[in-house]
């Protein structure tokens, strides 16, 4: 099989051969949301060596977006697209390397603005960060975008959620200190209570969880300069916009 002139058909079959098994729809989702990109690799199977047409590793580069929400899988997915696609084609298939794709990122510039509030301490947080960003040139300064996404959503956190209105359903869950995620989520599910509010439930409950994946991320990442700008710029937009659905589940209590 030649690989090169069959890549895009093969990739085809991948997921036809993914939707065999509906507990595969998200790598199905992972794969439709990647630029793929393959290279010959040298092994050694059978006690034979060899590179060429039937020795393969195979990148794929993921949408951010994507690719945060299935972080904590991108293992499992990496062994089962190796896998099928050793099976699907007969081919040695080496290694399958799964990446956030980096050049993604370029919605920052003009065209994200801070959310103005009610919150005096909040318009001035996301000002601090937003001149951060843009005044940024290093990897400190990257990681201080981090830490100051991080406390808008512990001074978001601080203006809506009250202790002893919003209780969690479980009391395993803990509320208490600087744990802005659960006491977000918390506020979510009691201000948005109901059937009628289901929908904006959920993408209210996204945005926290997608500010929450962004800040961890710039945390974990120093190995690139390039990275590390990157995922910065994804905690800005991430963070405003949870600023963003929070107002408005604010304003729909007036």
């Amino acid at each position: 099989m030649n690989f090169d002139k069959n890549f895009d058909k093969t990739i085809a079959l991948l997921i036809e051969y993914c939707k065999k098994d509906r507990n595969r729809n998200w790598i199905i989702n992972l794969i439709e949301n990647s630029d793929f990109s393959f290279s010959n690799y040298y092994a050694v199977i059978g006690g034979k060596a060899g590179t060429g047409d039937d020795y393969y590793d195979i990148m794929l580069n993921v949408e951010p977006l994507v690719y945060i929400e299935y972080l904590n899988n991108i293992n499992d997915a990496s062994e089962t697209i190796q896998k099928d696609l050793t099976r699907i084609t007969n081919l040695n298939i080496g290694e399958v390397q799964i990446m956030a794709n980096y050049d993604r990122f370029e919605i920052i510039d003009s065209r994200i603005r801070p959310i103005m509030t009610e919150w005096e301490v909040i318009n001035d947080v996301q000002q601090k960060m937003m001149n951060l960003f843009k005044q940024s040139d290093g990897s400190i300064d990257y990681q201080n975008i981090g830490n100051t996404s991080r406390t808008l959503m512990q001074k978001l956190a601080e203006m809506v959620f009250n202790a002893q209105i919003h209780i969690p359903s479980n009391s395993k869950i803990n509320v208490n200190g600087s744990n802005f995620k659960n006491q977000l989520s918390t506020y979510i599910s009691i201000e948005l209570k109901g059937e009628k509010n289901k929908k904006l439930r959920k993408v209210a409950q996204s945005s926290i969880d997608f500010v929450s994946d962004s800040i961890d991320l710039m945390n974990k990442t120093t190995h690139s300069l390039n990275a590390n700008k990157h995922f910065a710029e994804l905690c800005v937009i991430s963070a405003i916009s949870a600023v963003s659905i929070i107002k408005i589940v604010s304003e729909l209590k007036k």
